[in-house]
Formats: structure tokens, C-alpha cells, sequence
């Protein structure tokens, strides 16, 4: 009887033991995942900011990124007009709009 329940707390502690092992492992990938991912993040705010700081002030890149937001609204506008309307004559005219814009 002694016996049997030696083994089964043998049994016990060794299972612990490998839960601790695999815990501290998945444990380990994570912070190795999670630096990766800081490291990625931090790359790129500085190669944004740089590139911002660079094409500071040019008034070309201002007015281009002005129009065409202007430009992706109307396209996403139209496209929901085209998707939503079942009538012919409001899809017709949707589809013109969106041509007109490409031109």
C-alpha cells in the first residue's frame, strides 16, 4: 500500500514537473514574441516619423494626400450605392460616377 502511494506522488511530482517545464516554455516564446513584436513596432513609428519629418512641408504631398482622400470617400460612396440599390438606374448611375472618377 506504501508503495502504491509512493508512486502516485511520485507520479504527481513528476507531472508538475512537466507542467513547469512546458509552462515556462510557452512562457519563454511569449516574451521572445512579444520583444520581437515591440522591436517590429518601434521600427516602424521611427521609419514613419522619419519619413514625415523628411516630407515636412512640401505642399505637393499635402494637396495629393488631400485629394486623393477626397477621391477614396467618393469611390467608397459610389460602391456603396452600387452594392445597396437594387434599382437599374441608380446601379447605372453609381457605375458612371465611379468611371468619371478614373478619369
Amino acid at each position: 500500500m506504501k508503495e502504491i502511494l509512493r508512486k502516485i506522488l511520485n507520479t504527481e511530482k513528476t507531472l508538475k514537473t512537466i507542467l513547469r517545464r512546458i509552462v515556462a516554455y510557452m512562457l519563454n516564446q511569449y516574451t521572445t514574441v512579444l520583444f520581437v513584436l515591440a522591436a517590429s513596432i518601434i521600427v516602424s513609428y521611427l521609419v514613419v516619423i522619419y519619413d514625415l519629418k523628411k516630407q515636412e512641408g512640401n505642399p505637393t504631398l499635402i494637396k495629393l494626400s488631400a485629394e486623393q482622400s477626397q477621391l477614396v470617400l467618393a469611390v467608397n460612396f459610389h460602391a456603396t450605392k452600387l452594392i445597396a440599390s437594387n434599382d437599374k438606374v441608380i446601379v447605372q448611375r453609381a457605375r458612371g460616377n465611379i468611371s468619371n472618377l478614373e478619369s
